[in-house]
């Protein structure tokens, strides 16, 4: 919680004002000694305290806005948003039904949810040759954006802000282009790699475990996916471990025979057509898998399945997902962008 927007309605003007210069904001939120919410000041206040006569020692109940707004915690999200919109504001305050301060939130954090998603942006990008010299492969563009900017964008709009990449080949590149998120309307943190950590080994390095499901996801690939829906399949199933997968079909163009240990054909099939799920580069991991990955060192996904199949756990596979591209080779990157453009 935003804990230094809150005052004491028993502080002096002069106390609110100092705050408010050192944080460069506007306005403040006035609780009681019970943490109860009871006023807002502004500057605005505190000047028209001091242009008439007032003591800039005076407390500041005298002269804060005894109607501030708020949204109790009950109230539907859709009601909290419209809260923005009809007032000049950048936090809201959340209460509870005695009106005590739950929590402060800007717009961006209201309309999220608390999972994150780990962007896995450190490969050399060595198949796509010239192309990756300059620029790595998450910076490609696809369209008129860069690969990763449309994860990112589709993360967003999924009500998932809360974005880290882990980076390692031309890692300032990334950073210059995403910075903290704000143009994207997300907050982005980064992992640097010294090394290549595989898909799972990066996971080691979070300075802060999630407290909640995450996805982790390749940052080469495009595809349509409804990540809240996927979130929720996977709390559903109480899986530890949930992997995005594409039906792939192969067809083979011989006669397949299939024969017993001794030779004797089973069965014939004539140019057989055979599906198959592939790992989409897509997971959501529970936070306490964390803990299995061995610190600072090359481990993959795949591994960590096998790992987590070899002691049972629930694991399990999401395969509402379309239009897949895994952007590895140069023919993967021609036919992206024809899909795009």
């Amino acid at each position: 919680m935003k804990t230094n927007l809150i005052i004491l309605n028993t502080i002096s003007l002069r106390e609110a004002l100092e705050k408010l210069e050192i944080l460069n904001i506007k306005l403040l939120f006035v609780v009681n000694q019970r943490n109860q919410l009871i006023g807002t000041l502004t500057d605005g206040d505190i000047r028209r305290a001091i242009i008439n006569f007032h003591k800039i020692d005076e407390n500041v109940d005298a002269f804060m806005n005894d109607e501030p707004y708020f949204a109790y915690e009950s109230d539907n999200l859709e009601y909290k948003l419209s809260l923005f919109d009809k007032l000049p504001i950048q936090y809201l305050v959340i209460v509870n039904k005695d009106k005590e301060v739950l929590k402060i939130v800007s717009k961006k954090e209201l309309g999220s949810l608390p999972n994150y998603a780990v962007l896995m942006a450190g490969g050399l990008g060595n198949r796509l040759g010239v192309l990756t010299k300059h620029t790595p492969k998450p910076l490609l563009k696809v369209g008129s954006k860069p690969i990763l900017q449309n994860i990112v964008e589709q993360f967003s709009s999924n009500a998932i802000k809360k974005i880290i990449i882990s980076v390692n080949y031309k890692s300032e590149m990334i950073k210059d282009y995403f910075k903290d998120g704000d143009k994207f309307d997300v907050n982005i943190d980064y992992i640097e790699e010294s090394k290549r950590l595989g898909t799972a080994g990066c996971l080691s390095l979070l300075s802060k475990k999630p407290l909640e499901p995450f996805f982790v996801m390749n940052g080469d690939i495009l595809v349509d996916i409804d990540f809240k829906d996927m979130l929720n399949y996977h709390v559903n199933n109480n899986y530890m471990a949930t992997m995005g997968v594409i039906k792939y079909s192969i067809n083979i163009p011989y006669g397949v025979i299939e024969v017993d240990t001794d030779n004797n054909i089973l069965a014939l099939s004539e140019k057989p057509n055979k599906s198959y799920y592939v790992n989409a580069g897509v997971y959501i991991l529970n936070p306490e898998l964390i803990d299995m990955i061995p610190k600072d060192e090359f481990y993959d996904m795949p591994t960590l399945f096998n790992k987590l199949k070899q002691e049972d756990k629930r694991i399990g596979v999401y395969d509402e997902l379309s239009n897949w591209l895994d952007i590895g080779h140069i023919d993967d990157y021609k036919k992206a962008q024809e899909l795009y453009e």
